[in-house]
Parts: C-alpha cells; sequence; structure tokens
C-alpha cells in the first residue's frame, strides 16, 4: 500500500506540517505502508526549503500551473491514494481556490483531513469545503463538534466523514517541581500559553488577572512559550514579544511575564508544558468558533489543569471535570480560577487526572493506527 500525502512540511514553518510530519513519522513507524510527501512551497514569500527523503514532490502556492503539474505526477505514480491536509492559507489562488483545480484534474482517489471548518462558512470557503468533500472518499475532521457541524451546517453524509483527534506525543505523568528546578523555574508558580503566537491566542487578556493577582500570590509568574506566527512576526514595527511586553508593562506585570518567543525541539518543549501548575487556553471571542486546538490536545496530554475560554474545541474536550472554562474578556472570572486551582490541589490533580486519561487514544501511535485502518479501507 502506497500513500502520498500533500501538506506543508518541515523546515517550513507551519502547524499543519508539524502536524504532517508527526503523523507521517508515526505512520512510517508501522512498517506496513509507504508513505511520502508532496510539500508545499510558497515562493510568493521567498520560502524554498530543503526537505527530507521523505518528500518526494514540490507543489509551489503561488504558481497556478504548479498545481496541475502536480495532479499529473500524482497520476502517474504508483501511490494508490492522496492523503490532502487541507487549512484556508496554504493553498494558493483566488481564496484559495487552485486547490479544486488538483482535485478535479486527479484520477487516483483522494481523501482529506479539514484542519478547519467554519461554523458559518463564508460563501468561498463553503465552495472550497463542497467542492473538496464532493470528489473525496471520506474527509477527516479531529473534533465531535467539526463533524456535527459538517452535517449540520454543510449537509455532508455522516457516512462519508471519520474523527481521529489531533495527535499528542505518549508522556508520562511527570512531577513539575524536578522538572522547574530543571529548567530554572524552580519556586515559582507558573501559568503557561504556548504554541503559534497570534492575537486569537488572547495573550493580552491574562495580564489584567495577573495583576489581580501579583500580590496575593507572590511567586506567580506566566510564561509565554512559542514562536509569533509568520504574519504576527511584526506587528506596528515591533516584533510581536516586544509587543507583548508592552502590554504587560502598561499592567504593570512585566517583571511577571517570561517570554520564550523561540522554537524549541519537542521534547524540550514538553518539559516546559509538565512543569507548568496550569495551562491557559484563554483565547480571544474572535475564536469562539475553533473546532481544533493542538495545544489543548498536547496539555491534556501532558496530564495539565487547564483554564480556558468556551471556544468550541474546549467546550468538548474539558466536559465533566477535565478542565474549567471562564468567560471571554472576563480578567476577574480568570484570576478567580487560577487561584482556586492553585489553592486546590486535590482538586488540581483530580482534574489532571481526568485530562490525562480522557487523552488516551489522542497518542500519536493510536492515531497513526486510525489513519491506517482507513487506508486500508479506502484502498480495498
Amino acid at each position: 500500500m502506497e500513500i502520498l500525502v500533500l501538506t506543508t512540511y518541515p523546515p517550513r514553518f507551519c502547524g499543519i506540517g508539524t502536524y504532517a510530519h508527526n503523523l507521517v513519522t508515526h505512520l512510517r513507524n508501522l512498517n506496513t505502508i509507504k508513505i511520502q510527501v508532496i510539500a508545499i512551497n510558497d515562493s510568493k514569500n521567498r520560502e524554498i526549503h530543503q526537505y527530507g527523503e521523505e518528500v518526494q514532490w514540490v507543489m509551489d502556492q503561488s504558481i497556478p500551473s504548479s498545481y496541475l503539474e502536480t495532479a499529473k505526477y500524482i497520476n502517474y505514480s504508483p501511490y494508490e491514494l492522496l492523503h490532502i491536509q487541507h487549512e484556508f492559507g496554504i493553498f494558493g489562488g483566488v481564496k484559495n481556490f487552485s486547490i479544486l483545480e488538483l482535485v478535479k484534474a486527479l484520477s487516483k482517489p483522494y481523501m482529506v483531513t479539514f484542519h478547519s471548518t467554519p461554523p458559518e462558512p463564508e460563501d468561498w470557503e463553503r465552495e472550497i469545503l463542497e467542492g473538496l468533500y464532493r470528489r473525496a472518499e471520506k474527509v477527516v475532521v479531529q473534533s465531535r463538534t467539526a463533524r456535527r457541524l459538517l452535517i449540520e451546517n454543510y449537509g455532508f453524509s455522516p457516512d462519508k466523514i471519520s474523527c481521529i483527534p489531533h495527535g499528542i506525543p505518549d508522556v508520562e505523568l511527570a512531577d513539575s517541581e524536578s522538572l522547574k528546578r530543571e529548567l530554572g523555574l524552580e519556586g515559582k508558580k507558573i501559568i503557561l500559553t504556548f504554541g503559534l503566537l497570534t492575537p486569537r491566542k488572547g495573550i493580552e487578556n491574562v495580564f489584567p488577572a495577573l495583576s489581580i493577582l501579583k500580590e496575593e500570590i507572590p511567586n506567580l509568574y506566566y510564561l509565554i512559550m512559542g514562536r509569533p506566527h509568520p504574519r504576527w512576526e511584526i506587528t506596528e514595527g515591533k516584533t510581536f514579544s516586544e509587543h507583548l511586553m508592552e502590554k504587560a508593562k502598561e499592567q504593570n506585570v512585566n517583571s511577571r511575564v517570561i517570554i520564550k518567543s523561540e522554537f524549541l525541539e519537542e521534547g524540550k518543549m514538553l518539559k516546559y508544558i509538565q512543569a507548568a501548575d496550569i495551562v491557559l487556553t484563554t483565547y480571544s471571542k474572535t475564536a469562539r468558533k475553533q473546532v481544533v486546538s493542538g495545544v489543548l490536545s498536547y496539555a491534556m496530554g501532558c496530564g495539565k489543569a487547564i483554564i480556558s475560554t468556551p471556544y468550541l474545541h474546549a467546550e468538548e474536550l474539558l466536559s465533566e471535570g477535565r478542565g474549567i472554562l471562564v468567560e471571554f474578556d472576563n480578567a476577574s472570572a480568570l484570576a478567580e480560577n487560577i487561584k482556586r486551582v492553585l489553592e486546590n490541589p486535590q482538586m488540581k490533580r483530580e482534574s489532571e487526572k481526568r485530562a490525562y486519561n480522557f487523552s488516551r487514544s489522542f497518542r500519536w501511535s493510536v492515531v497513526a493506527e486510525d489513519y491506517l485502518r482507513l487506508y486500508q479501507s479506502l484502498i480495498k
């Protein structure tokens, strides 16, 4: 069985690429299929990369002819199935329509993973998702909420939609205090936000809550970890990190904010997550309809106490005591719940255990097996 995956891919800096790299790596570890990659470059933004041996072909999202050339390559290749990783913004053309030109030209079957399923799509978003769905053998989404939206809001057939969660590393529960010593965070209470840094993360909304708590909890620190999204690398002449520190200074909490605006290899990143006392996914109201959060999945996989705003994926995953939801833009409620978690170790442990146990089916090894079975069923 031979599979091609169409996706952005490392070393290109992109969340979809990181996801695809983990998926491909774990599928290859199964030693039962041949799986290779068609990587998506973006020459318009001068993004030309050198890839590993698993990348068999490179498509340029900025060049219209590259889509038909890629379809021709797929059609004449020995590969039996194409797996498209779809996210708005990584395919070119007017409003990202070029991907539809590619699938129209395919003679080989394909399936697609939707990384975004807008609950109330604009006309062009609906047209793209419907176009991909119509010709696909199967559509995969990463949450039950996303599946429900495709059925109710798009009219897609339930039989054609599979739900396979966002993958996470398989890690053991760790002692946060020993990891704090290793990472130079000893003696601190750490609340953490991590991942691609954008305004949608709601980071600035945490500073007022930190201001409320700084006298009550003198060893409380807010660790912000991750690289800014490329489109937010520079904002108003400042780096995104400088922008955040200015906002923290306005609340007089800049001495309590630690920013690690760098790329960390996964093992180091996981240590910081495991060292945290609380993970925050306090996304802004503009992210209310977000149906998948890899950051949230990773936090659960590390068995962390989680406080989140009620975007759609958080409402799904953090029910039944697996985390705490606070309303958008409510600094006092956020501060109150941070304090409540830190002052109630038994409640904290129970929430962490529920989150960790619930996330066992998210492990990459399990996700890879789920995809393998799906590939096998489609090729049969």
